[in-house]
């Protein structure tokens, strides 16, 4: 089907959804925009969530772009406002869970998603030191060393697992994971004591929904939902509340979550 029967046959579906209520229409339609949702959300996997979280979020989205959509305003293109919402509900999940990602847009900075790792490496094997081999590798794709090296600083997602028990919760002490230089050295055992201090103050389903979803890979909140059997939008709220209770009582001691990592 080309492109303009496909926007044609979306448009139909959507009048059919909206004047008459038909929920097969609608399946249909959300089914059709199904890959618009996963070449998006693919952007974003660079983060600590998984794609299977990814592209529940960008659904979501979507579905609210058929809810919003006028075809006198945005010219019968379901997917130019649908792509909006996506977008949007995907840059809202990332923020909510203060997440520092990097989403390759330029075909340089795709290139370098692919392959500046895998370049990285060669060089290292050859004998160059790492310094030397990012800035042949970055010299190789096209890019400035600095930005060859903001790619590769992505930040990992660090667990941490919380034991609760009916007197106190014991934390292990979590390894640091970043990669790249440390440009200002934080006091670990302040940081532990601010982050004892700030999950004590969720309850036990709370903290299992951060800690699991702190893990590599993280547990999806699809999995959380059916463990706890409750909604997955209910999962999402638990969650959302959770680390903003977190970065508020970092906050009160001078600290962020980005200490942690």
């Amino acid at each position: 089907m080309s492109k303009t029967n496909l926007k044609e046959r979306q448009l139909a579906l959507w009048k059919k959804w909206r004047e008459t209520g038909c929920r097969r229409s609608h399946a249909e339609l959300a089914e059709s925009l199904e890959g618009l949702v996963v070449k998006i959300a693919s952007k974003y996997r660079n983060g600590p969530f998984s794609m299977s979280d990814l592209k529940s979020e960008g659904r979501v989205g979507m579905l609210e772009g058929l809810e919003r959509f006028d075809p006198d305003v945005e010219c019968g293109s379901i997917p130019a406002i649908c792509s909006y919402r996506i977008v949007r509900r995907l840059d809202e999940y990332m923020h909510s869970a203060n997440s520092i990602l990097y989403v390759p847009k330029s075909r340089k900075e795709k290139q370098m998603r692919f392959h500046l790792s895998s370049k990285k490496q060669k060089y290292e094997s050859e004998g160059w030191s790492p310094s030397m081999a990012l800035d042949l590798a970055a010299r190789d794709i096209g890019v400035t060393p600095s930005h060859a090296a903001e790619a590769l600083s992505i930040r990992n997602c660090v667990p941490f697992d919380v034991q609760d028990s009916e007197d106190d919760e014991n934390f292990r002490q979590f390894e640091d994971k970043t990669v790249g230089s440390i440009e200002q050295e934080v006091d670990k055992p302040r940081v532990l004591s601010a982050l004892k201090s700030a999950m004590s103050g969720l309850d036990a389903r709370e903290r299992h929904v951060i800690s699991t979803r702190l893990t590599d890979p993280p547990r999806s909140f699809d999995e959380l939902a059916e463990e706890f059997n409750v909604s997955r939008t209910r999962v999402t709220q638990i969650h959302r509340e959770a680390m903003r209770h977190i970065r508020f009582e970092l906050e009160q001691k001078g600290l962020e979550l980005g200490d942690l990592i």
